[in-house]
């Protein structure tokens, strides 16, 4: 469901983002039981949406490679930059979700890798393309303190630090 707020946001519920049909398996990429996303006001009423904001929460984002087709859920996502006038990138804030990669193998799915995570993307206020992140995953092996990725992202560039741990 999909609702409208009149200072410019928008609340989905139970969100599922699905590119493709056809294959025996579960393509679905992202699975939200809330997605928040916030417009600046202004671009509302010049109608030249500018998103400020996203919110996602208690999330599955789920790849499935298909090892004997070459078949996987990601292939035919695109993400194309917007043309026009450049905007400062939203803030994402990723909670209670769940990053998931499941092989399938002589018809067989497998759930390779399973983490949970929590992240933060903020975008750079100097360098409007520049993503700063911090990424909190599973318990370490070590059973002490979580895993970390921080780093920054800009298009052409990655730059990380930390370790991620798999619960399975």
């Amino acid at each position: 469901s999909i609702k409208y707020m009149a200072n410019g946001s928008v609340l989905f519920t139970d969100l599922v983002v699905q590119p493709c049909s056809g294959h025996a398996s579960n393509c679905d990429i992202i699975r939200a039981k809330k997605l928040f996303a916030s417009f600046d006001k202004k671009s509302l009423f010049l109608l030249k949406p500018n998103l400020k904001t996203i919110d996602v929460n208690d999330f599955l984002f789920n790849a499935v490679y298909d090892v004997d087709t070459n078949w996987s859920n990601l292939s035919r996502l695109k993400i194309k930059p917007s043309g026009g006038k450049l905007h400062k990138a939203p803030d994402i804030h990723l909670g209670s979700g769940m990053l998931q990669y499941v092989k399938i193998m002589n018809g067989q799915e497998e759930v390779a890798l399973s983490v949970p995570v929590d992240a933060d993307f903020k975008a750079d206020d100097v360098m409007r393309k520049r993503y700063t992140f911090n990424i909190t995953t599973a318990t370490m092996s070590s059973g002490y303190g979580l895993s970390k990725l921080q780093g920054i992202w800009e298009p052409g560039d990655l730059t990380v630090t930390g370790g991620v741990a798999s619960l399975s």
